[in-house]
């Protein structure tokens, strides 16, 4: 059976060469990770992008088609795509993707269950997380970048939300490219965005790597948008 899904992108991170494409479902309201089989793995290029040859952005609305819902331990919105292609509906939002951003803005608490920026696997095999995506106004965001171990360089955001101070890795391919070509303080700041914007933040919660065996929390998304348009409670 193949679904055909509207949904505004809220993200186009890079995954392990591929790419996690995700966002927020206009019928339902619900969060959506297409992924390309049962195991999760991110989608390549002839997968997600449109049959008008776009590469789906952040606030886009696109029609998405999917096979069968395929959760996992540390990422429960996962469905697995149909293979058939995508289409892209609109690039400008509407009254139903406004609606569909506001209900998924996450207000207050803790992301992802405390303030750390990571989950052990072994705790997440014993108790599954009920999401692994969620949609911030974060505090007082600053960029930067670390130079890592190996010599590749790391996009970082440290910002405050709901009183608790987080620090997580940026997976947004323009982010990682600029950081790679233009190294350590190449990145822009929250001063760059207008005072009639709002910087959003999308965070995922990633798979857990082979030498520390945790799911680590990443910013796949970084973007803003009209200051009026968002809903504080």
């Amino acid at each position: 059976m193949c679904d055909a899904v509207e949904m505004v992108c809220l993200a186009n991170s890079e995954k392990h060469g591929a790419r996690c494409v995700a966002g927020v479902r206009l019928d339902t309201g619900g969060w959506l990770r297409p992924v390309s089989n049962d195991d999760g793995a991110g989608l390549l290029e002839n997968q997600y992008v449109t049959v008008s040859g776009h590469h789906p952005r952040p606030l886009d609305i696109i029609r998405v088609k999917i096979g069968h819902q395929r959760p996992k331990y540390h990422q429960p919105e996962n469905w697995v795509i149909s293979g058939k292609p995508w289409a892209l509906l609109e690039t400008s939002l509407n009254e139903r993707a406004l609606l569909a951003i506001n209900a998924a803005l996450q207000q207050d608490g803790f992301i992802f269950g405390d303030s750390s920026g990571s989950i052990p696997k072994a705790e997440l095999t014993e108790i599954p997380v009920m999401r692994s995506l969620t949609l911030v106004s974060p505090i007082e965001p600053e960029f930067y970048v670390r130079e890592k171990d190996n010599g590749k360089f790391q996009p970082r955001t440290g910002f405050k939300f709901g009183g608790y101070n987080y620090d997580f890795p940026i997976t947004a391919p323009k982010w990682r490219e600029q950081a790679r070509t233009k190294g350590i303080d190449s990145l822009p700041t929250a001063e760059d965005v207008g005072d009639d914007e709002e910087i959003l933040f999308t965070i995922s919660l990633g798979e857990a790597t082979r030498n520390t065996k945790r799911c680590y929390k990443l910013v796949a998304a970084v973007f803003s948008i009209d200051s009026d348009k968002v809903i504080s409670m």
